[in-house]
């Protein structure tokens, strides 16, 4: 809560992603996800496989801080 997460993850890795905020964005390769995004209000949730997915996991939630997959 009320940081901002950055978890630098390769461009092109393949996982599966699961992440929930309140107040505060995800920033995720959309380009190259397939699954469910959801923005209600103040809550935006991520659920889906992000370059074809595989058995590496990625869970993320935070509150009033931004959460940055990329590098």
């Amino acid at each position: 809560s009320y940081a901002t997460v950055y978890l630098g993850i390769e461009t092109g890795a393949s996982y599966q992603l699961n992440s929930s905020c309140e107040f505060c964005t995800v920033d995720y390769p959309g380009d190259d996800f397939a699954g469910k995004r959801t923005a209600e209000n103040t809550r935006q949730t991520v659920e889906g496989k992000v370059a074809g997915g595989s058995s590496s996991k990625v869970t993320v939630m935070s509150r009033f801080g931004n959460i940055r997959l990329v590098k």
